[in-house]
């Protein structure tokens, strides 16, 4: 992840959140990030995303770190 740690990169996103000032910041390491997303690979050109419904909303979940995505995807083995 370069030289951003997922704390720091939290604390960007908190403060993209609360001040949209803030956002360059957020963006300019996002692009940087190496993500984790589910989902497939058809082919050369096609990959297949996994969306989830929230609130009646299509949302992408992308995930900063295998530690987080754990975390999520399987809760039972971090309690």
């Amino acid at each position: 992840m370069n030289n951003l740690t997922n704390e720091s990169f939290d604390d960007l996103l908190s403060a993209a959140i609360d001040e949209p000032s803030s956002r360059f910041q957020f963006y300019k390491a996002l692009v940087e990030l190496e993500l984790i997303v589910i989902g497939t690979v058809a082919d050369d050109e096609t990959l297949n995303l996994k969306y989830i419904e929230e609130d009646g909303e299509l949302v992408l979940p992308v995930f900063t770190s295998w530690e987080k995505f754990d975390e999520i995807i399987h809760p039972s083995i971090h309690m």
